[in-house]
């Protein structure tokens, strides 16, 4: 991951280590095959934001997924969290990560990481 892409997008940062540090307590635990993990950019957003996407799924479904994720945690008013949403049977832990002058929502299900930004 270059450090330029870590710079504009200082969540990648925080993405890496979901996927790569194993059982934090914080992002839960450790994928399966954090190898095979890819950060996606979706196209598509979730209420006019942003929507990145840390998974192994390819960039439809999972994206598809971010998107209902986000939802749901926007549904729940961006609570500080960590806020609890059921999405397609998986629960996913959200919560507003302080980033300097904008927070940014960023929710986890120890799998996949949905991360939204303006």
């Amino acid at each position: 991951m270059s450090r330029s892409l870590i710079r504009t997008h200082p969540f990648l940062a925080l993405a890496a280590c979901g996927v790569l540090c194993a059982g934090t307590a914080a992002l839960g635990p450790a994928p399966v095959t954090a190898e095979a993990a890819e950060v996606i950019d979706c196209v598509q957003s979730s209420g006019g934001l942003d929507l990145t996407v840390v998974t192994e799924k390819d960039r439809e479904a999972a994206c598809a997924t971010g998107v209902k994720v986000g939802d749901a945690y926007r549904a729940k008013g961006f609570a500080e969290g960590p806020v609890s949403v059921n999405v397609d049977g998986a629960e996913w832990s959200c919560r507003l990560i302080r980033g300097g002058p904008d927070d940014f929502p960023d929710c986890t299900n120890g799998m996949e990481q949905v991360h939204l930004s303006s």
